[in-house]
């Protein structure tokens, strides 16, 4: 082989891993750097990945609680349904800790068979009377949660912020798909609670089951299971 040949080669392959590279760093999972458990050590919350550039077949969505956490759970999608470019495949997390007063961890993952392989991430879980030593953005917001839940039609929501922050509380369903828009904006430090009916037509007519509330304040996000009766 000729030193120009070679040369060639080896500028292809560099090309093509260089590539292929790329198309994995174009699907990113998302999901939250902490969450915070509730008082019983239970918590929730969601996590996805955005199908990058090309399509790819579903390979399956992954979780496990590798350090006190009790749950997991293994979905296989056998690389058959296509997903394409932009497209978002969203998952969730509902475990438990196994001593309530220490934290924990989650591995989350999502593959893609063909196209891009995913990604996969790990969530640190707080206990829900820990103190944030470091004075971090998780040490912003308080426990999220609702009364009554299970509710048929109205419920209300509650969280503390330990400074004034930007909050966007919003309701989901177990697809992902955002049900209803409940609070953004600016919101003063201390407790807070917001009273949120269900408006017509925005379910399947009958449907019941589980939703799920999401909290964002700066960069946690805290989610609650919510148990709709029909």
């Amino acid at each position: 082989m000729t030193t120009t040949r070679l040369c060639t080669l080896l500028i292809v392959t560099c090309a093509i891993a260089l590539m292929s590279s790329a198309a994995r760093a174009a699907e990113t999972l998302q999901a939250p750097a902490e969450v915070m458990a509730g008082p019983d050590g239970s918590f929730t919350y969601e996590f996805d990945l955005r199908k990058g550039p090309g399509t790819a077949t579903f390979g399956g969505i992954d979780w496990l609680g590798t350090v006190n956490v009790d749950g997991a759970s293994i979905s296989d999608g056998f690389c058959i349904a296509t997903v394409v470019e932009g497209q978002i495949i969203r998952a969730f997390v509902n475990a438990r800790l196994k001593d309530p007063s220490l934290p924990g961890k989650v591995w989350e993952s999502i593959s893609l068979c063909g196209g891009g392989g995913g990604d996969d991430s790990t969530t640190v879980i707080r206990p829900y009377s820990a103190l944030d030593v470091g004075g971090g953005p998780s040490a912003l917001v308080n426990q999220l949660w609702n009364e009554p839940n299970p509710f048929s039609r109205e419920t209300t929501f509650h969280f503390s912020l330990s400074e004034p922050s930007e909050v966007e509380l919003s309701v989901h369903d177990i697809a992902g798909r955002k049900v209803a828009s409940v609070l953004e904006g600016e919101q003063s430090a201390g407790p807070h609670e917001v009273s949120w009916r269900l408006a017509s037509g925005s379910l399947a007519s009958g449907a019941g089951g589980v939703l799920f509330a999401r909290l964002r304040v700066g960069g946690v996000v805290l989610s609650r299971r919510l148990v709709l009766l029909r």
